[in-house]
């Protein structure tokens, strides 16, 4: 039956948005990153899972709203329904336009891009481009929130509200407002055509809560104090261990060790340079955080996030593979670091810190790259 057909199609469709929207946080396509990520969510707790999923619907739901056509015809379908046909074509299947089949480890260009973005001549292999602004045709936008990239951010939202406020009706109200916010923020960007080929990365979820954030206060539950480890076990190594494992959960809102555990593991097996640079990333940030910070943000894991983030960001999605090796390896390492001085002057202005150490600093890095490259350009032209 057509519209049968049609249904369970809608359903596949839907849940792949949903899980791959866990997976894009870490810049990764793949249903089985997205899984893991879920996994991790649901073992800090499954309430978080919870209103992961829902903002990722909401703000996948909300992007595909404002990118529909305004007007669709239905096309016959040769041999079957042309309700059905048109069903299928308004939810990305069968579409002529980006109908070949794509394995779930391929690498992505771009949203609505045909080149990958400057600076970078490669990337990760199995890394989609998280977030690429594009004034997208409706086709593209359909594969897009497919494939996660419309809805990690309402994912983290998500997070971010249950976290600050528990399983209420105002983490509720907060995830699906900051969901729908988070779409038309991202499609306003790309109107304005102002990230014409930079990442938007979490910038639209972290200006959004950063946002939200104080209009929620008054709902805020008290966090959890983190308590220090057996003394059988401190100790330096230990300590650095532990924060380096907890900061793999905070780029989720969380300090679970469990979570960030898995969150290690998903970063391996979507493969070696993933997993090796948001290590990397992590435990020199980490490391960093214990010296400039003070043992207890960098043992919660709020030091080395960032430093995860932007490390495998530069290292591994957008590397400049025509540098020098020496090039490729200390600009990662480098930009990791900066986000612990600069997680820490965010937090001295009160506001919600979120991912805007990682943001900040992978855009200097990129337009520093970009200008770098058009001055050789330009100097070999000459």
């Amino acid at each position: 039956m057509p519209g049968a057909s049609a249904l369970i199609l809608t359903t596949v469709w839907i849940i792949q948005a949903l899980i791959r929207s866990q997976g894009q946080i870490f810049f990764q396509r793949a249903t089985l990153s997205g899984l893991l990520v879920l996994l991790a969510l649901v073992v800090a707790s499954p309430w978080l899972a919870g209103f992961a999923l829902i903002g990722a619907a909401v703000q996948t739901g909300v992007s595909i709203f404002m990118r529909r056509p305004r007007r669709e015809s239905a096309r016959q379908a040769p041999g079957g329904d042309s309700r059905s046909a048109d069903a299928l074509s308004r939810l990305g299947f069968g579409s002529t336009a980006h109908s070949a089949p794509r394995e779930a480890g391929d690498s992505e260009h771009p949203a609505g891009h045909s080149q990958p973005p400057a600076p970078s001549s490669g990337g990760s292999h199995k890394a989609s481009a998280l977030a690429m602004s594009s004034l997208s045709t409706d086709a593209t936008a359909r594969r897009d929130a497919a494939d996660g990239i419309h809805g990690f951010c309402g994912a983290l939202t998500g997070c971010a509200a249950f976290l600050a406020c528990g399983p209420t009706v105002a983490a509720l109200i907060w995830t699906v407002l900051g969901g729908a916010l988070c779409a038309l923020l991202v499609r306003v960007l790309e109107r304005l055509r102002i990230f014409d080929w930079l990442p938007m990365l979490t910038g639209p979820f972290c200006a959004v809560n950063t946002a939200l954030n104080p209009v929620f206060a008054r709902w805020y539950r008290e966090p959890e104090p983190l308590t220090a480890p057996p003394f059988e076990l401190a100790g330096p190594i230990t300590d650095l261990v532990s924060g380096t494992v907890r900061a793999s959960a905070q780029v989720l809102l969380t300090d679970h060790l469990l979570t960030g555990l898995l969150v290690l593991v998903t970063m391996f097996v979507a493969g070696a340079r993933e997993g090796l640079w948001s290590l990397t990333g992590a435990v020199a940030a980490t490391a960093l955080g214990f010296w400039i910070l003070g043992w207890s943000p960098a043992m919660a894991g709020l030091a080395g996030y960032s430093g995860f983030l932007t490390a495998l960001a530069l290292g591994a999605v957008f590397p400049r593979n025509d540098a020098a090796l020496i090039v490729r390896l200390l600009v990662p390492l480098a930009g990791a670091c900066v986000t612990v001085p600069l997680w820490w002057l965010l937090q001295q202005t009160g506001m919600a810190v979120y991912t805007w150490p990682f943001v900040l600093t992978t855009w200097a890095v990129l337009l520093t790259q970009r200008r770098w490259v058009r001055r050789e350009v330009a100097g070999a032209a000459s």
